[in-house]
């Protein structure tokens, strides 16, 4: 079976292929196709220590307390150690199928703490030093669309819309997971400032929920999704959350559902 990689043009948000990307991760990471959040050696591997979910290996996310430390919008200390696509597969107003397959151990820390597991996002622009006093501007943004992973037994879907920098929140599906197992997603979406927007996610072949309307920062925001795809841990800090790993497979991207060509 031959898969071909993307090919992108030279403009921020712009896919120039329909054409179809895959990574198994069969071998080792590959920085051309993947960089990540942080420079911590060996986080973000290739591993056989658990049966994939194709083929033989799968990637193993693994983090520490205190990974990539920063500052949150609200103050909040947060952590992570993820791996970012470095080509444009999401773009506003253009739509997009994918899908992945994610593991979560047994050993998953279970404390009540904010942990997304996915996103994509489009941040905002910066606040201008010279704008006149009181001039709207937002700070940071929210993903426009993340899964996050609840005490590690549940599974959240939100997506972020703003008109007015209001960083407003909808929940699209909510599931429980069962630990030790695989979970394949599918995710359907074309991102937008206008309510054409759209997101349908699929677990297991089902339809689990969708959202439509607008996408992202239609106030203030930059215009293109400039963090694409992240897999991994991004979570507020917490006492109660230690060392922990979440396990990736078959992540794969295409035009139509038909072209993920899904096992």
């Amino acid at each position: 079976m031959r898969w071909t990689l993307l090919l992108i043009l030279g403009v921020p948000g712009l896919m120039a292929s329909t054409d179809y990307v895959r990574d198994d991760f069969e071998g080792p990471v590959s920085a051309e196709r993947w960089h990540t959040s942080g420079p911590q050696p060996g986080q973000g591997t290739s591993s056989a220590e658990v049966p994939a979910f194709h083929g033989a290996r799968s990637l193993r996310i693994f983090m520490r307390p205190g990974d990539n430390r920063m500052v949150g919008r609200q103050g909040n200390a947060t952590e992570r150690f993820e791996l970012t696509l470095r080509e444009s597969m999401v773009n506003f107003d253009q739509e997009v199928w994918y899908a992945f397959a994610f593991r979560v151990p047994a050993t998953f820390p279970r404390a009540d703490t904010r942990t997304i597991i996915h996103q994509f996002k489009e941040n905002v622009r910066p606040i201008d030093p010279d704008a006149p006093p009181g001039t709207k501007a937002c700070e940071k943004a929210s993903p426009a669309f993340a899964l996050y992973l609840v005490g590690g037994t549940k599974l959240q879907a939100l997506v972020t819309s703003s008109t007015a920098c209001d960083h407003t929140r909808h929940r699209v599906a909510e599931r429980a997971l069962v630990p030790d197992r695989w979970y394949e997603v599918i995710v359907r979406t074309r991102p937008s400032h206008q309510t054409s927007g759209l997101l349908e996610l699929y677990l297991d072949g089902e339809r689990i929920g969708e959202y439509h309307g607008i996408m992202g920062y239609a106030c203030h925001g930059l215009g293109y999704i400039d963090t694409q795809p992240r897999f991994g841990i991004y979570r507020d800090a917490h006492p109660e959350v230690g060392e922990a790993t979440i396990y990736y497979d078959a992540i794969r991207f295409a035009a139509t559902r038909e072209g993920l060509r899904l096992p």
